[in-house]
């Protein structure tokens, strides 16, 4: 089994087009298997875009982008299998049709995102659109229904805490841009996360990225950044985040 990702390499406008070589590394820095040079696009500007179909099937780590000719190293892209999904079997249910009976007898129901229940045939059915929890039982409740059913638990799985982040910079050079340290910490909100990659864009779906880096062993990274709200775009082999975190960046 494998798994497929295509992934940007931001080098900067300063750069030559340059021959790149993609290296993977296990959770430790060590290669894993040789050099691939195959699916790189040169979009111009610095900007290339790498499709690889034969990342091994768990693998976690991360991916270094060289120079081909002599291993220099321009950037890194940290390896989680878990921030996606690829290669799942599809499973569609055969019913073309749900009764309020057929509902009702199961001992679950799902919820949306935001809270409220999920109807299969809303008007035939549940009678509206939306079910409201309650404050702290997370009982529905569902006063268009038979009296026998005018509560039902409802079983509601809290996510886990992500990691945060937080940025101060200072004025820095000639050209108006700020020296703009960013600090990611782990789930308690304390204790510093190394080792994740972090990116910078000027619009909230991370199109328009500019700089890459990695925290170092306090969880910082720095940016030049011209005064502007930017946003940062996290990622770690063995985290997952809530992207983007955006900043207000003051001279």
């Amino acid at each position: 089994m494998s798994f497929t990702r295509t992934i940007p390499v931001i080098l900067g406008s300063g750069l030559p087009a340059e021959t790149l070589r993609a290296q993977l590394v296990d959770t430790v820095g060590a290669n894993v298997g040789t050099p691939v040079t195959t699916g790189f696009v040169n979009l111009g500007l610095g900007n290339y875009l790498w499709h690889y179909a034969a990342f091994p099937d768990g693998h976690r780590g991360g991916v270094k982008f060289e120079k081909n000719s002599d291993g220099t190293l321009y950037a890194f892209e940290a390896v989680n299998p878990e921030g996606f999904a690829e290669n799942s079997d599809a499973k569609t249910s055969s019913r073309s049709s749900h009764s309020a009976a057929d509902v009702w007898a199961v001992t679950t129901r799902t919820l949306s995102s935001f809270g409220t229940l999920v109807t299969d045939v809303g008007t035939a059915v549940w009678g509206a659109a939306t079910r409201t929890l309650s404050a702290f039982g997370f009982s529905v409740a569902a006063s268009n229904l038979p009296t026998d059913y005018q509560q039902r638990a409802v079983a509601v799985t809290l996510p886990t805490p992500a990691p945060t982040g937080y940025g101060g910079g200072t004025l820095y050079g000639q050209n108006g841009t700020v020296d703009f340290i960013y600090t990611l910490f782990d789930t308690d909100g304390t204790t510093p996360l190394p080792g994740a990659s972090v990116y910078v864009s000027s619009d909230s779906a991370g199109v328009q990225r500019s700089q890459s880096r990695t925290t170092d062993a306090l969880g910082r990274v720095t940016f030049s950044l011209i005064p502007s709200t930017v946003f940062f775009f996290r990622s770690h082999p063995a985290r997952n985040f809530v992207n983007p975190d955006s900043e207000v960046v003051s001279p």
